[in-house]
């Protein structure tokens, strides 16, 4: 496996904590895909989960502080 097949994997591992509403372990991984090696062409789907994964975490901070 090289680079490129690595960083692949670490997104997909990005991917399934997220869907399950892990949003800690989704950024985990991502911190550990920005310090990889990666293809040009990957960037616009990293950005893309990135932009989700802020998503995801303003509406958990907004449900928390309905609840309050």
């Amino acid at each position: 496996m090289g680079p490129s097949d690595t960083a692949m994997f670490t997104f997909r591992r990005a991917e399934m904590p997220l869907a399950q509403g892990h949003i800690s372990a989704a950024e985990e991984y991502m911190k550990v895909l920005a310090e990889m090696p990666t293809l040009s062409s990957y960037q616009s789907m990293f950005k893309s989960l990135n932009q989700s994964i802020e998503a995801a975490k303003i509406s958990e901070e907004k449900a928390v502080s309905e609840l309050m």
